[in-house]
C-alpha cells in the first residue's frame, strides 16, 4: 500500500502546483506527522514537514525539518537545496551557499539548485556570475516551454546591475 508520503513526495520534490484537494493532503500528512515521535520519523517525512512549514511561512520549522531529513538521509540533495532556499530568504547568505553548493554537488544537474545558486549570486552582488548560470540554464531549456521565473530573474540581476535595456527586454518577454 502507498502512503500518503509516497504519493506526495515526488510532487513536492518537482515543486509541482498541489490542487486543492493536494494541499489538504499536505496539510493532513504533516498532522499526522507531527504526531510521532521525531526520532521515528523517516527522512521523507521530514521533508515532507519542512516543505509544509515553508508553504505557511514557518521558516525556522522549515530549516529545521529540512536539517533532520539530512540528519536522517545525508545524500538528500533536494533537503539540501530546499534548505538552502530557506535561507536564501532569511538572507542567511553562508549557510544558503553551503547547502545550494552540497545540492549540486550531489547533484551536478540539479536545475532547480542551479536557478537557487544565481538568486544567491544575484542577492549578493555577483551579477555577472548569476547571469553565466541564468544563460547557460537557458540553453538547456526546452525552446517550446519558456521558463518565465527564469526570465524574471535574468531581468532583475540585469536591473541591479544597471543594465535597464537588457532588463526591460526580460521584463518584456516575461508580458
Amino acid at each position: 500500500m502507498i502512503s500518503d508520503t509516497d504519493l506526495l513526495l515526488p510532487l513536492l520534490l518537482e515543486e509541482k502546483q498541489l490542487s486543492e484537494t493536494g494541499k489538504k493532503r499536505l496539510e493532513k500528512l504533516a498532522r499526522q506527522l507531527l504526531k510521532k515521535k521525531p526520532d521515528t520519523r523517516t527522512a521523507d517525512e521530514n521533508f515532507v514537514l519542512g516543505y509544509a512549514a515553508d508553504q505557511v511561512y514557518d521558516l525556522d520549522a522549515a530549516v529545521s525539518y529540512f536539517s533532520d531529513a539530512i540528519t536522517g538521509n545525508p545524500e538528500f540533495e533536494a533537503a539540501y537545496r530546499f534548505r538552502g532556499s530557506v535561507y536564501l530568504r532569511q538572507e542567511k547568505f553562508g549557510e544558503a551557499e553551503a547547502d545550494i553548493n552540497k545540492a549540486l554537488e550531489l547533484d551536478p544537474g540539479y536545475r532547480d539548485a542551479k536557478i537557487d545558486k544565481a538568486r544567491l549570486l544575484h542577492e549578493t552582488g555577483k551579477g555577472e556570475a548569476a547571469i553565466g548560470i541564468i544563460e547557460e540554464l537557458e540553453k538547456s531549456a526546452d525552446p517550446e516551454e519558456p521558463d518565465h521565473g527564469l526570465t524574471l530573474l535574468k531581468g532583475k540581476v540585469y536591473d541591479r546591475m544597471g543594465r535597464y535595456p537588457e532588463a526591460l527586454a526580460c521584463y518584456d518577454q516575461v508580458i
